[in-house]
């Protein structure tokens, strides 16, 4: 009888992951990221936010920017793909910090 190597797929497995190692250091994404995270350009998105007080914490304007000009990079228009990327896909993953925005918060957002 043959002696394989286990393959069961129903197992968990954790994955060590840097985000921003995920992203590299010379493209698209990571320039995007770069860019977004000086405060002038966000300036006029966190003016708008008031739950300071009240209600669940909003997610931060550069995170749903980052994901949605990287997927719309990509040709990736839809809110539902963009959230569905956010846990399947790596880049994604990294742009919004390990977070999944719900679809109607993307949607709503742009």
């Amino acid at each position: 009888m043959a002696n394989f190597i286990d393959t069961n797929i129903n197992q968990t497995v954790f994955l060590d992951i840097n985000f921003l190692d995920q992203l590299g250091t010379d493209n698209f994404d990571f320039y995007m990221y770069t860019l977004l995270n000086t405060d002038k350009i966000i300036d006029g998105f966190l003016s708008r936010y008031e739950n300071s007080n009240v209600g669940r914490k909003a997610y931060p304007p550069e995170l749903l920017l980052r994901v949605i000009f990287s997927a719309y990079y990509r040709g990736i228009t839809s809110s539902r793909v963009i959230a569905k990327l956010c846990t399947t896909d790596l880049t994604f993953m990294a742009l919004a910090v390990g977070t999944t925005p719900h679809f109607t918060t993307i949607a709503n957002f742009v």
